[in-house]
């Protein structure tokens, strides 16, 4: 159940193809992403809803499986998981990075090396773009590796595509 508030963030949303929305924990973003995500479905655009943790990504890959049984117009995980989805589709391209990868910090690892990978299994690989991306914990994946390969993914990439950011400015 939405909250007046709620109701008026989400009449924003429509008309306006670049949105950023901030609250603290427990406001209610992640349901909003998932609404964001419905209304796209059910309007037709081809959406792609990340966020940051694994196991928030699972829950909103079955809330997305639930809204598109097909996954026609409607994808949802982590990000890391959508990176290492898409390199391991190219074994060439995925034993390169195991290669690369071996004895790296996972810092290393998930926020230099994992986009770097995914920007060329996307250049390589003929993925269709998305209409729309919704990103959910949007301050752990704005940085400049994530959004270089972010962009790759959205049609007429981020500076004139449609995506949609939740954020905790304090998280």
């Amino acid at each position: 159940q939405f909250t007046q508030e709620q109701y008026r963030a989400l009449d924003q949303m429509e008309g306006n193809p670049r949105l950023i929305f901030t609250g603290a924990a427990g406001t209610g973003k992640t349901l909003l992403a998932l609404e964001k995500a419905r209304r796209n479905f059910f309007g037709k655009q081809k959406t792609l809803l990340l966020c940051f943790n694994r196991l928030l990504g699972a829950r909103l890959q079955k809330e997305a499986l639930a809204i598109d049984p097909d996954g026609a117009f409607l994808s949802a995980t982590s990000i890391h998981k959508y990176f290492f989805r898409e390199i391991n589709k190219l074994p060439e391209l995925k034993l390169k990075f195991d290669r690369l990868s071996a004895g790296k910090s996972a810092t290393e690892i998930y926020s230099e090396i994992l986009p770097t990978f995914f920007i060329d299994a996307i250049e390589k690989s003929l993925i269709e773009k998305y209409d729309c991306l919704i990103i959910d914990e949007g301050q752990d994946l704005l940085c400049e590796n994530y959004l270089l390969a972010l962009d790759c993914l959205l049609k007429d990439g981020l500076k004139n595509g449609s995506w949609t950011v939740f954020l905790d400015p304090g998280g």
